[in-house]
């Protein structure tokens, strides 16, 4: 969702009204005027999940089912400008660019199918599509078999109750050497967390 959706509900901003305002009166053209209005949030402290049940009633006014809009808004708010947050893994890589995650937000099977089969090739390991089901390495929700069982790098730092391997005296260390010169804008990314 972007381009011509609200940036906070998702909803279509079909017409010059329904775009939000700053506080000289100018459009805004990132939100709707029920989410933005006078140079910020209407409702500034809500939740996405509040935001969820505020928008499925309007969405099954309109004929959708319910489950088809919370489908569709599980897979949508996560990726507005408002609720996008940043997805760094234990390891400095982002989880929002894995297409693992990717399917697993959009719901995606097509991708799912895609993901297994260039995974259980470079792998060498059997991966149905099935097992392409992951919300990111720092969620508390669903991670592919690897990422919740094998990965060493995420077993130490929740171990340690680490956020990211930046966090850990003993960083760059040799758990992290394979991730690292595979994806050195992981090492960047974690460099960058230590100076914070």
């Amino acid at each position: 969702m972007s381009g011509t959706f609200c940036q906070s509900c998702g909803m279509p901003l079909a017409t010059e009204g329904l775009y939000g305002t700053e506080k000289d009166g100018v459009k805004n053209r990132d939100y709707c005027v029920y989410c933005y209005a006078n140079g910020g949030f209407t409702q500034p402290d809500i939740t996405m999940e509040e935001m969820m049940r505020i928008c499925i009633p309007h969405m099954t006014k309109s004929g959708m089912g319910e489950e088809e809009a919370r489908s569709l808004l599980n897979a949508g708010l996560p990726v507005l400008k408002r609720w996008k947050k940043p997805m760094t893994a234990f390891c400095g890589l982002d989880c929002a660019l894995c297409e693992a995650f990717i399917a697993t937000a959009r719901d995606d099977d097509a991708l799912r199918v895609k993901v297994a089969a260039e995974w259980a090739k470079a792998y060498n390991v059997p991966i149905k599509p099935e097992h392409i089901n992951c919300t990111g390495c720092n969620s508390t929700g669903v991670k592919t078999y690897y990422c919740a069982h094998m990965c060493e790098v995420r077993k130490c730092a929740v171990e340690r109750r680490f956020g990211t391997c930046a966090e850990c005296s003993d960083f760059p260390c040799g758990k992290l050497d394979e991730v690292l010169n595979m994806a050195p804008q992981a090492k960047e990314t974690l460099a960058l967390l230590r100076k914070e």
